[in-house]
């Protein structure tokens, strides 16, 4: 989960306001569960509580134009059904994570 949220981060996802978490405050991992704790407060996030919004989506994936039959970009690869129209990758993705049974294991296929 650290890694995913590292992405997200760096892609210009603000991880802190998404959740009203203090700049200083300590964030933990433990499995799929994110705990903060801050001097006035603290709690635990669950990534269905981000993975599913736009923002999160679009700051992971990006904005770039992908096939909707093989979700890879057309000017690399080939595709005989490209046909069938194209789709932001945040879209493209977001959809099959959310259709994947093991959601996590979607994100971290993405992560370098």
């Amino acid at each position: 989960m650290k890694d995913i949220i590292a992405k997200a981060v760096e892609g210009g996802w603000n991880f802190h306001k998404k959740f009203n978490i203090e700049d200083n405050a300590k964030i933990t991992y433990s499995g799929n569960t994110t705990s903060w704790y801050g001097s006035n407060s603290g709690g635990l996030i669950y990534p269905e509580s981000f993975i599913f919004s736009h923002d999160f989506c679009i700051v992971f994936w990006g904005r770039e134009f992908v096939c909707k039959n093989c979700g890879r970009a057309r000017e690399y690869e080939e595709c005989s059904l490209h046909d069938l129209g194209r789709a932001e990758a945040w879209q493209y993705h977001g959809n099959l994570m959310f259709l994947s049974e093991d959601r996590i294991k979607y994100l971290e296929g993405f992560l370098e």
